[in-house]
């Protein structure tokens, strides 16, 4: 049983290192929804940025949320990326019913950008508006989210807030497992609890909510100084944070919300762009990430196998395991999920290690990814990430 001690002690202090991150974030990250920032004398003018590829099936519902908030200095900017489906016609359609929303329509993509990164862009380019919303076709807002969001900004002195959504699923117990499990590594991964603090490095992004000063975009470089990189909303955050400027992150819930993904198959072919990429096309750094991921998910269960031989290791496993249980459900009522994933931790941990091989194995085979049905070679990817992981 010696072996026990090399497998499962180790994943087993991970799990406190893990269970501190999630007590700091929930103590340090607010909801907004439940805060009562103060409004400023004078609202600055708001772009709200929406790039739209092969949204048919959502972009209505989702701009329409926009249309309706009450924010007084708005405009909305759809951009239609090179969609093959009724996008462009349902955007256009909208623009003609308010005089708020704006569209811009992109048939080609340049050389040296990504689909996303150059659709924001070109949203950036047509707006002269102080302060910059980029969100998603699919994510709906509530009438109350961006003035929220501008006066806790503007009363915090800041230049960034990024807000985590409501994120909603079918019936899908698989999707719901592994988006408990992305949720633990996203927070530790990006020491979530310690972008607010303007002396700390850590930075975040979110792709549904992501408000930057203009001014603040430019100084940072704009988005040309990552027109290659697979996570654009984490890259932002980090070139901001590089640049200087105060960052601010909360949470959403209540005010913004989308269904992410509809099941697990889904969000692995969703989750093939960022999974490899980061790892500069490493085979080799794949295995230290998926390894690890795989130890600290198994071992305090591995390590109640010692009951009755090893009281030291069966001790740590169960208090690992009771850890593990106890941090899912509270991160289920944080973030407003199913709480019966707690009674299956590491297999969210399990399905998401299988997202990253599958999307390594891929990457590997076809020597580069697709994104938005372009081919991107990894030599034009490699070294050209903001974003990396070990």
């Amino acid at each position: 049983m010696s072996w026990l001690w090399w497998f499962a002690l180790p994943g087993c202090l991970m799990w406190a290192g893990i269970l501190t991150a999630a007590a700091l974030t929930a103590l340090r990250v607010p909801k907004l929804a439940q805060l009562s920032p103060t409004r400023p004398k004078r609202w600055p003018t708001l772009a709200v940025i929406v790039p739209c590829r092969n949204e048919a099936a959502n972009v209505e519902a989702a701009a329409r949320s926009l249309m309706a908030v009450d924010y007084p200095r708005l405009e909305l900017v759809l951009v239609n990326d090179r969609s093959t489906d009724d996008t462009g016609a349902i955007i256009d359609r909208l623009a003609a019913e308010d005089a708020r929303v704006r569209v811009v329509h992109i048939d080609t993509l340049p050389t040296g950008w990504l689909g996303k990164n150059h659709a924001l862009s070109r949203g950036v380019a047509s707006t002269e508006a102080e302060w910059l919303l980029f969100t998603d076709g699919d994510v709906h807002f509530h009438a109350e989210a961006l003035r929220r969001a501008i006066s806790y900004t503007l009363q915090h002195d800041a230049d960034h807030l990024a807000l985590f959504p409501d994120v909603h699923t079918h019936d899908s117990p698989a999707l719901d497992l592994t988006l408990s499990a992305f949720g633990r590594y996203f927070a530790v991964g990006q020491r979530v609890w310690s972008v607010s603090d303007p002396n700390s490095s850590a930075s975040v992004g979110v792709g549904a909510f992501n408000l930057v000063r203009a001014d603040a975009l430019q100084d940072a470089g704009g988005l040309e100084a990552f027109p290659l990189d697979v996570a654009d909303d984490l890259a932002l955050g980090l070139a901001l944070k590089r640049s200087g400027a105060r960052s601010l992150v909360a949470g959403g819930q209540g005010l913004i919300g989308l269904e992410w993904y509809a099941n697990y198959a889904e969000m692995a072919r969703g989750l093939e762009k960022n999974s490899f990429a980061p790892l500069e096309f490493s085979l080799a750094r794949l295995a230290l990430l998926v390894g690890p991921l795989l130890v600290v998910e198994l071992s305090p269960f591995v390590a109640l196998c010692a009951i009755g031989s090893n009281a030291v290791v069966f001790g740590a496993g169960l208090a690992a395991a009771l850890g593990a249980c106890i941090l899912d459900l509270g991160m289920a009522a944080w973030t407003k999920r199913p709480r019966w994933t707690a009674l299956f931790v590491p297999v969210g941990g399990v399905l998401m290690a299988a997202i990253f091989l599958r999307a390594g194995l891929i990457g590997h085979k076809q020597g580069g990814l697709v994104w938005r049905d372009s081919f991107y070679p990894k030599e034009s990817i490699i070294g050209r990430q903001l974003v990396t992981w070990p």
